[in-house]
Formats: structure tokens, sequence, C-alpha cells
């Protein structure tokens, strides 16, 4: 009797110790994490990594449209950053300005660029023009939005911890040329 007392004692013992070893490991993980963190981001290189306090503009994926909700995901280059925002819901209201983006042909755009330049070598010291774009831009309507498209979002807001906002203005960027 007192050898199963001391065995069942023994495996108690043994499974508490575990457990209380494995929250000290992960509060020391979690600890080891957040001081590289830190170090990283009060580095020149952190700077770099650091995400700004105010964001307007954001771009990325459609993935769901419904009505005039639209869902999108972003690619986040900041490794610290809240995973939970990587996907965020856009509403599009009457105001919301909506454009698609063309890409212009490859010889107006060179014309384009080519009078810039020698505009810009003329008025030395005056205000430079502002380069021409590769792309115009046409109205679009929330239709014209689907899945797999590529959107740059603007917010009137600070949309950084805003997991859905309102847009003001929505820029379908041109697909991708496949040869």
């Amino acid at each position: 009797m007192f050898v199963i007392g001391v065995l069942i004692g023994s495996g108690i013992s043994f499974v508490y110790f575990n457990q209380s070893s494995s929250r000290e490991g992960d509060s020391a993980y979690q600890a080891g994490f957040d001081a590289a963190k830190k170090r990283v981001e009060d580095s020149s290189f952190g700077a770099i990594m650091r995400t700004p306090d105010e964001i307007k503009v954001l771009s990325g994926t459609v993935t769901k449209v419904n009505g005039n909700k639209v869902d999108f995901h972003i690619q986040s280059t900041r490794p610290f950053d809240e995973p939970t925002l990587d996907n965020r819901t856009i509403t599009i209201v009457a105001e919301t300005k909506i454009s698609k983006l063309i890409q212009k042909d490859q010889k107006v755009f060179q014309s384009e660029m080519e009078t810039f330049i020698k505009s810009s070598q003329i008025k030395e010291g005056a205000t430079l023009a502002t380069p021409p774009e590769p792309f115009s831009y046409a109205p679009a309507l929330l239709a014209d939005i689907t899945v797999g498209d590529v959107l740059t979002v603007i917010a009137e807001e600070n949309i950084k911890t805003k997991k859905e906002f309102t847009a003001t203005d929505i820029q379908i960027q041109p697909k991708p040329i496949n040869n």
C-alpha cells in the first residue's frame, strides 16, 4: 500500500512540476521575444521595420465582395505588425471614389517622359513638373471590383489598427499581363 501511495504521489508531483516549468518556459520565451523585438526596434534597422503612427493608405488583394463591403488581405512587410490586421473590411459609401488604373501605351508614356525630361533641363532652378505616370485613371463602379483584384485603398481616418473602415478613394490596380 505504501508503494502505491509513493507511486501516485510521484506521478502527481511529476505532472504538477512539469506544468509549472512549462508555464515558466512560456513566460521566459515571451520575455526573450519581447526583449529581442525591443532591441530590433531600437536599432537603426528597426526604424525601417517600425510601423508609422498613422496609416491612411493600404494595398491588398480582394478576398470577398458582399454588397458594399469588400474584404481584402494585405501583405505587411513589418514582422512585428499585428497579424490579425492582415485581413480588413472596406465599407464603400456613395461618396467613395472608385477608379481603375489603365496601363498607358508604352510609346505614349515614353513620349511623355521625354517631354518631361526636356522641360526639366530647360528651366534650371524652376519648380519641376510632376513626372508622367505609366497609367491613366478611369472611373469605375463597385461592381468592377472582383475577387483577386489588387486595390489601393485610401481613408480619411487613421486605419492603422482598424479591422473595418470606410474608404474615401479606391484604385483598382491593372492586372498583370501574362505572356
